[in-house]
């Protein structure tokens, strides 16, 4: 057990430090300043570079993992729970109507939208490698009334017109919605079965066949870092 916490408290060191060289590219960035090299960032030391490196594209790995595995598939699963809801309460609950589907709509089209990662990157399902959920129609609708109506205030949607007794909408009403409802279920079910077959065709079903490429590169990966800790005034433990 001491072992495991020693090589936790190790790899993440050296997380952190890819963490950092990230912040200090974006501040450069922001600045307008040339941005750090890994190489210029370990002093030049092409060893300790090439290690980080590793860090980096492993970490990189790790978010695309994470997001697929388990951000994309909460945000399908908790839009089916919010249809089932809505389908169970339609009839005797009226007023949870209109919050069950506007959370089924917005937790599904979560992932077609960017989502920023820790290490500089944006996510987002890959519509030509995921495919498009059917009826594709219905996919598009749903990415639709989540852009216009539930995550911004587009005035273009609901083309807005000022009168002395007030202002009028043009309003997309709950009967609309209501003749589609099966057709929305249908797509959310659609894509958990597109992401079933993503994730095992990218091999992600299991953490350590996934990620079988990145063993160590040499036994400098798996100590401490104690080169960038002096360098970058990272304590070490």
């Amino acid at each position: 057990m001491t072992d495991l916490l020693k090589q936790y408290r190790i790899n993440t060191q050296w997380r952190n430090h890819v963490l950092n060289h990230m912040k200090i590219t974006s501040i450069a960035k922001k600045e307008r300043k040339p941005l750090p090299t890994v190489l210029e960032y370990c002093g030049g030391n092409e060893r300790w570079a090439e290690v980080l490196n590793h860090w980096i594209d492993y970490m990189k790995e790790e978010e695309l993992f994470s997001f697929y595995t388990s951000f994309v598939s909460e945000s399908f699963e908790e839009s089916k729970r919010s249809i089932e809801l809505l389908f169970k309460h339609i009839d005797s609950d009226p007023k949870l109507r209109m919050p069950l589907l506007r959370d089924a709509i917005v937790c599904y089209s979560r992932p077609f939208r960017k989502s920023k990662g820790l290490l500089g990157r944006n996510y987002k399902i890959d519509e030509k490698e995921f495919g498009i959920p059917s009826p594709a129609e219905i996919h598009e609708k749903m990415l639709s009334y989540r852009d216009q109506l539930h995550a911004h205030c587009d005035l273009s949607a609901k083309q807005p017109r000022v009168s002395t007794i007030g202002i009028s909408f043009t309003s997309i009403s709950w009967e609309d919605y209501n003749k589609i409802l099966p057709d929305i279920a249908n797509v959310i079910k659609d894509s958990i079965s597109l992401l079933n077959s993503y994730i095992q065709e990218k091999n992600m079903l299991k953490v350590e066949e996934y990620f079988a490429s990145f063993v160590s590169i040499d036994d400098l990966s798996t100590q401490e870092p104690l080169l960038l800790n002096q360098i970058h005034g990272f304590e070490t433990k």
